[in-house]
């Protein structure tokens, strides 16, 4: 067995020319000496694995015999046998003066793809892709869809600037790094700034950096528990993390949610887990209260259940003193706290982080490791000198502002356009509002129908385990949606609410 690399630059007498592409995907021929098929028809068979799966494009030109030749050290007659039987395939064209070309309609995996039965996935998968409605990211292109920022009003200019500062200051220092815990100069920065900003006290060992809180979810549930045992979820509460415990083999145990937070099932149980969002629970944008938290806190203790807290925007307190999160109260330290870049700056930077007890940081490392590589560690340099200069925390005081003005201006426009129809739950903080519908409607076909509006309003019984006896309504982004255009949104919403009366 020997494997030829074609490369035009060893070949200085080269006078014809063919694409570069068709260069590179030529360039790991195998041919086989010893094999008992003819080195014809082996180079054939190469060839047309590489046009019938589309890899060369129609009209692609190939290297001719001589070239080829040379370069494969066979005959030039093995060349010429081999593009004779594509020829007579149809899957090349020769043309007189020109040379050897991909067919047109030759790309048989581009124009009609094979296709698996949808028997080949296992039943988790099969469950899980039924489901997939449920765990759908948000366009960001929709007026008024949950979750999404500002972008309008991002700092463009800042963040190139610290970008640019990472990249001309020791870019050793990320262009080397193997580090599966994230870029050390971004660890110590979220540690210097959730301090202040969210009551946690920690060291940077105990951060490692990834690339969304799907992921850490992800980790936490296969570091924590195994396939079959429970995980405490909201109910109502966020989708993708339920789903994401439930793609993995575990089995949910859905809590009510009040006022006051989470209704934990009483007496003991067999729960590993209880994913929580407490100082902001999505969707009902309801905040625990401090007492309640210590009270969750000792009930997970007694029980040997770890809290998993996600404090997915709560940097966005609109008024008053932020609440602290949920990990600044735990004594132990034995809660894992969440927190994403996502809603403060933009999704697509992708990047997130999580917070663990001391002893567990080795092991998240490795299983973060295991399962991906960290995430570009360019923009986390970027982002740890945002951090670092003073410009993250401007960004998010002006974003406050920006949030609590949107927020007051949504209610005030739903009150005019749509009190009779949608009633708000009080919220203190984020990027959405909650609103139950007046009557019992069916809010997925509303949903449905706001989309032809190019609304991204989200179905409140969707985020219920089941959608029998759940409470239907709406939520409603404020992030990235102008106050200008809400009275005409809020009336198309308010038409369509009334329609599904």
């Amino acid at each position: 067995m020997f494997r030829v690399a074609i490369n035009i630059e060893r070949i200085p007498d080269l006078s014809e020319q063919y694409d570069t592409m068709t260069e590179a995907f030529l360039d790991d021929l195998l041919l086989d000496r010893a094999a008992r098929e003819t080195l014809a028809a082996q180079l054939a068979g190469e060839l047309r694995k590489i046009i019938v799966a589309g890899t060369l494009s129609a009209g692609s030109k190939l290297p001719s015999s001589r070239v080829l030749s040379k370069q494969l050290s066979v005959g030039r007659n093995v060349v010429t046998e081999a593009y004779d039987a594509l020829i007579s395939e149809g899957l090349v064209d020769s043309i007189h003066g020109a040379g050897s070309f991909v067919a047109e309609g030759s790309n048989s995996t581009a124009s009609n793809p094979r296709r698996h039965p949808r028997s080949v996935f296992s039943e988790a998968t099969r469950v899980l892709l039924q489901r997939a409605d449920a765990w759908a990211l948000p366009d960001p292109h929709l007026a008024l869809t949950p979750g999404i920022p500002a972008l309008d009003e991002f700092p463009t200019d800042q963040w190139s600037r610290c970008l640019s500062k990472a990249l001309r200051t020791r870019p050793s220092d990320y262009v080397l790094d193997t580090d599966t815990r994230g870029l050390l100069a971004l660890r110590e920065a979220i540690a210097a700034h959730v301090g202040p900003a969210r009551g946690i006290s920690c060291h940077p060992e105990q951060i490692i950096v990834l690339s969304s809180a799907r992921q850490a979810f992800e980790i936490v549930t296969r570091l924590f528990s195994d396939p079959g045992d429970t995980v405490l979820v909201e109910n109502p509460g966020f989708v993708e993390a339920r789903e994401i415990a439930l793609a993995l083999g575990r089995r949910i145990q859905p809590c009510p949610v009040d006022t006051t937070g989470i209704q934990l099932p009483q007496g003991e149980g067999s729960a590993k887990l209880a994913f929580l969002t407490p100082t902001h629970q999505y969707p009902t944008g309801q905040k625990m209260p401090p007492k309640r938290m210590l009270e969750v806190i000792k009930e997970c203790r007694d029980n040997s259940v770890i809290i998993v807290e996600d404090d997915y925007d709560g940097e966005f307190h609109h008024y008053g003193k932020p609440s602290r999160a949920l990990a600044a109260q735990d004594e132990l330290v034995s809660a894992i706290h969440i927190g994403t870049f996502s809603k403060s700056m933009f999704p697509g930077l992708r990047l997130a982080y999580v917070i663990v007890p001391y002893d567990c940081a080795p092991a998240f490392g490795q299983m973060r490791g295991l399962l991906d590589g960290q995430p570009s560690t360019v923009l986390q340099a970027g982002m740890a000198e945002f951090i670092r200069s003073g410009n993250y925390a401007r960004h998010l005081r002006r974003m406050r502002k920006l949030y609590a003005a949107r927020k007051a201006a949504l209610l005030e426009t739903v009150q005019h356009f749509a009190s009779d129809v949608l009633d708000p739950i009080s919220s203190n903080s984020g990027l959405h509002l909650c609103f139950r519908a007046s009557q019992q409607i069916d809010d997925t076909a509303v949903v449905r129908s706001l989309r032809q509006s190019k609304i991204g309003a989200t179905a409140l019984s969707g985020y219920h385990v089941e959608r029998i006896n759940a409470d239907h309504g709406l939520v409603l982004g404020f992030g990235n949606t102008s106050e200008k255009t809400y009275a005409k949104h809020i009336t198309t919403i308010a038409n369509a609410l009334k329609v599904a009366l």
